[in-house]
């Protein structure tokens, strides 16, 4: 009996979706690089440069230019080769590769367009609200550029088509950085944002089961996360970027720390503010502040609502202060001290 014939095992759709957008990014970075050359060798000639075969086209660039040149295409081809039988961990690679070899246009640019690119390439860096003191960076580095370029000596015009092709890094860079910052900032507001839904309320669940102390716990620890969420970095290099969860949990942490320690003081009445008296609430003036918020929320109807309201509005605030700890431990400390004192 005849063995059935196997199928050929046919291409991934994801897989070729993806080969498909690398195959056209190499080609649109090879695009860039012929457009240069192009436009270099038209430079050439309107300066009445020899015309001289090259690959059999006709070519005025530099000798050291056309070998560049040469070499670039038979990498971008021996880079679409490569591409058409890769994989998926060979992709950022390969788009890596096409990336780097397209900025090699910058070593057979003229100099006017030398110019001309990097003073457009500065002007999208700042329109993308860069940290001042890397646009202050590239503008150094653009006005360096400009100098050399602008000189007719061949090493220093070498030197700006140096500084344009680090220039076409940082802008890589920076272009992919802040995609990346963005996508992060989002995820950080949501999670912000969830966690100030989720403490509100499981607060407003403990308050209505009278677990005072956890429910002002967790309104203190609402209020710095939207302490948190209010004041986002604006775009800031890599480093304070991956410091800043650290920093946001370090602040959540003390805004809790701040509610627990003000309950605490509210607790031993060394924090007292009027409440209106009503017997219906068991209000009473002798009581402490927090006898008769808790009186009220133990209570029912209005009462419960309005101890409730001002309990969690207290706690959010704690929690939302920047300088509420500091001010709380200031009032300790003061308390402490002068206890120390009149026992001497």
């Amino acid at each position: 009996m005849d063995q059935p014939q196997m199928k050929q095992p046919r291409l991934d759709e994801k897989r070729s979706a993806s080969l498909k957008e690398l195959l056209e990014t190499i080609k649109t970075e090879r695009q860039l690089f012929e457009e240069s050359v192009l436009l270099a060798e038209k430079a050439a000639r309107e300066q009445g440069k020899q015309v001289q075969d090259f690959k059999g086209q006709n070519s005025a660039l530099e000798p050291a230019q056309r070998e560049l040149v040469k070499s670039i295409r038979d990498q971008f081809d021996s880079l679409e080769n490569q591409a058409k039988t890769s994989d998926e961990l060979e992709d950022e690679r390969l788009t890596d590769t096409a990336a780097r070899l397209q900025w090699m246009r910058a070593y057979i640019m003229p100099a006017a367009d030398i110019i001309v690119e990097a003073r457009n390439i500065l002007k999208e860096l700042n329109e993308w609200g860069l940290p001042s003191e890397v646009l202050k960076k590239e503008e150094k580095l653009v006005e360096d550029l400009t100098i050399k370029a602008a000189d007719p000596d061949y090493a220093k015009r070498h030197e700006a088509q140096a500084l344009l092709y680090v220039l076409f890094e940082d802008y890589e860079y920076w272009d992919g950085y802040t995609d990346y910052a963005r996508d992060n900032m989002v995820w950080t507001i949501g999670i912000l944002l969830g966690a100030l839904l989720a403490f509100s309320i499981f607060s407003f669940v403990l308050f209505a089961k009278a677990n005072i102390l956890c429910a002002f716990l967790l309104a203190g620890l609402a209020g710095a996360c939207l302490s948190v969420a209010n004041k986002l970095p604006v775009l800031s290099v890599y480093g304070d970027l991956m410091f800043f969860a650290i920093r946001a949990a370090s602040r959540v942490a003390a805004g809790g720390a701040a509610a627990a320690m003000g309950f605490g003081l509210l607790a031993l009445n060394l924090v007292r503010f009027p409440l209106f008296q009503n017997e219906s609430c068991n209000v009473s003036e002798q009581a402490s502040t927090i006898d008769n918020l808790i009186a009220m929320v133990q209570a029912s109807g209005y009462c419960q609502i309005t101890g409730v309201g001002i309990l969690f509005a207290l706690a959010f605030l704690l929690g939302f202060s920047e300088r509420a700890l500091t001010s709380l431990e200031d009032r300790i400390m003061g308390i402490l001290t002068t206890d120390s004192s009149k026992k001497k």
